[in-house]
């Protein structure tokens, strides 16, 4: 389920409602590592109609993290790949904040169906 939330690109552009789904997941098994990928568009009409992307969030899963997370998977379908991606997503405290606090890049957005 696309993530919506308020963006502003590096160029200070604000996006009120942009929208965003899991684009790439790399996994390497052997290597315990994963790269996940989230695209972000305008708006849901750019989404639905695989517009250009306004931004990209990347997420590297590495070591302890790759075993957490994903290793553990045994089913074949998509799906489970996407909502544990989405969750990794939502638990990541990849922005600092400033007094050594981080929060998740998607803190503060919705899921949609």
């Amino acid at each position: 389920m696309p993530f919506v939330m308020n963006f502003a690109d590096q160029d200070g552009k604000n996006y009120k409602e942009s929208y965003w789904r899991l684009g790439v997941l790399n996994i390497s098994v052997p290597d315990k590592s994963a790269s996940i990928m989230f695209f972000g568009y305008e708006d849901e009409d750019a989404l639905a109609s695989n517009g250009v992307p306004i931004a990209v969030k990347q997420y590297s899963v590495l070591g302890e993290s790759f075993d957490f997370w994903l290793a553990k998977l045994t089913d074949e379908s998509p799906e489970p790949l996407i909502l544990l991606c989405e969750e990794y997503a939502k638990k990541a405290n990849d922005i600092g904040e400033g007094n050594g606090r981080f929060r998740s890049f998607f803190s503060e957005a919705k899921q949609v169906s």
